[in-house]
């Protein structure tokens, strides 16, 4: 095991997460000779077979799932070793990066990036907007260090942790000359007509709502138009009869592009913010340091 870390073990990772020797290839940027190479040296040196192949791609044995998850381990605990040496060898130090939901991004981490930027002057912050969909996975592929997002329901995974932080209601929204805007008691079925702007593969929004509309035996809204951007949807909104869900937390922004919120929420929509982390995270000063601004904000 000591040569864990070692580039055959890189190619290793890069098969396993792909399970397709061309898109590893791409993804480690070598030959897949090279990878299948590396296979082959490291499957020698553990006494075991780590794939089967098949016509739908590289399968992982149970050899190699022991496998990946040692590797994630010690690849993570290397990454804050690197973090602290860097920190202790260099002007610059170590670098933070933060994935945060597109509310949270907008609303809640600017102050505390702020805060934290002036505490901690030698730490260099990444900050890269998404969704729970798309931020657990960047997070477990060690794309990210922190994910704020919506955890509602999530579990973290084998060697995480999570904090819940806050809370906040969602709306439906549209533009102040849309036909529903100013009437009363709306239903779903006032809604079954609308055409919707969401989130580009915000499929757990999607999912509920679906689930909503089927319940009362109505089709399941129309979303024409997905953006990743949360100033997009709200400028579309604006010049639009589009509809979308808005966030209690940003509307005073959606206000003052001269949208309304419509007569309609529901318990479901709420938001729990929380953080997700590893857990080796605490042990370094400088992300207890920001887990701690995060969680009085």
């Amino acid at each position: 095991m000591r040569f864990l870390l070692s580039r055959q073990y890189q190619h290793f990772a890069a098969v396993y997460r792909q399970g397709n020797l061309r898109k590893a290839s791409q993804v480690a940027g070598v030959t897949q000779p090279a990878l299948t190479k590396s296979i082959r040296q490291i499957e020698a040196s553990v006494g075991a077979k780590l794939f089967e192949r098949t016509p739908q791609g590289m399968v992982a044995t149970p050899a190699a799932e022991k496998l990946y998850t040692l590797y994630e381990s010690f690849d993570q605990q290397s990454r804050y070793a690197q973090l602290e040496l860097v920190e202790f060898l260099s002007d610059t130090g170590p670098q933070i990066r933060i994935g945060a939901g597109f509310v949270w991004a907008w609303h809640r981490l600017s102050d505390v990036i702020g805060d934290y930027v002036k505490a901690q002057p030698s730490v260099r912050v990444k900050l890269t907007t998404g969704i729970t969909d798309t931020l657990i996975p960047q997070l477990e592929n060690h794309e990210i260090d922190i994910a704020v997002c919506d955890l509602q329901g999530i579990i973290p995974p084998p060697g995480y942790a999570c904090r819940m932080l806050w809370s906040t209601g969602r709306r439906l929204w549209a533009n102040a000359n849309h036909p529903l805007a100013g009437k009363m008691n709306l239903t779903l079925e006032d809604l079954s007509a609308c055409v919707w702007i969401g989130y580009t593969t915000d499929t757990r929004m999607m999912a509920m709502l679906e689930r909503q509309f089927r319940d009362v035996d109505l089709k399941k809204p129309i979303q024409l138009v997905e953006t990743s951007s949360l100033m997009a949807q709200l400028n579309v909104m604006a010049n639009s009869e589009f509809v979308g869900v808005i966030a209690d937390d940003i509307a005073e922004e959606a206000a003052r592009r001269g949208l309304v919120p419509l007569d309609f929420t529901s318990e479901d929509w709420v938001l729990h913010a929380g953080a997700m982390y590893p857990q080796e995270v605490e042990s370094h000063p400088a992300f207890r340091h920001l887990l701690e601004l995060l969680q009085k904000r």
